[in-house]
């Protein structure tokens, strides 16, 4: 799957760089990033009201839910929206499985307050030396450990998906999912962390 655009990754790449020249002198930025908690919306849903629910969320963020549910996750009958899709997310959501690890990974992220102002501060110090660059919107998520992050074309911006189970640190054993996909070996997951977040989205292409 190639959900990476061009122009977001030369964005993204460009607020990585400036990211770290601002590190020891972080500016709050008068344009504020919008950040989008997915995963929150998504395993906040009522199952008893799943259409509805999901029928509102689409509404608002209709690119990002077609990529994740067509594309990250798979989801079977999701371009027919009908009671097998449903009945699969709402399986997806109260599975107790996906339950924890989006616990544990509120645990970790339920602030952003410093990824925010790294990625404010940049943008802030971007925007001195590109005016014409639009603000994107940042979209966090869980994938079961299957996409760290991605860029679309959102609409008239540029989207950022941030796979927030992809950077739980030490909370989690990504070692034990080794042997089973490369992705986990000891060399990549020392990445794996709040620390490298930013540096491991803007490195995709």
């Amino acid at each position: 799957m190639n959900i990476l655009y061009y122009k977001g990754f030369l964005i993204i790449s460009l607020l990585v760089l400036f990211t770290f020249s601002c590190n020891e002198n972080k500016e709050v930025s008068e344009n504020q990033h919008e950040f989008i908690r997915y995963d929150k919306l998504l395993f906040s849903i009522d199952t008893s009201k799943t259409e509805s629910q999901f029928s509102d969320i689409y509404q608002k963020y209709p690119t990002f839910t077609d990529i994740y549910f067509d594309k990250v996750m798979n989801f079977h009958n999701y371009d027919s929206l009908n009671t097998e899709f449903y009945h699969g997310l709402n399986s997806f959501v109260s599975d107790s499985l996906n339950i924890e690890l989006f616990k544990l990974v509120n645990s970790e992220y339920g602030y952003l307050s410093d990824i925010e102002t790294d990625f404010n501060s940049a943008y802030n110090k971007l925007k001195t030396y590109f005016p014409d660059i639009t603000k994107p919107k940042i979209y966090t998520f869980i994938s079961i450990f299957n996409y760290q992050g991605f860029l679309f074309d959102d609409k008239d911006t540029d989207g950022i998906g941030i796979g927030l189970d992809m950077f739980l640190g030490d909370k989690f054993p990504y070692s034990n999912l080794a042997s089973s996909n490369n992705e986990f070996s000891n060399y990549l997951i020392r990445t794996y962390n709040k620390d490298h977040l930013l540096k491991n989205i803007g490195a995709m292409a």
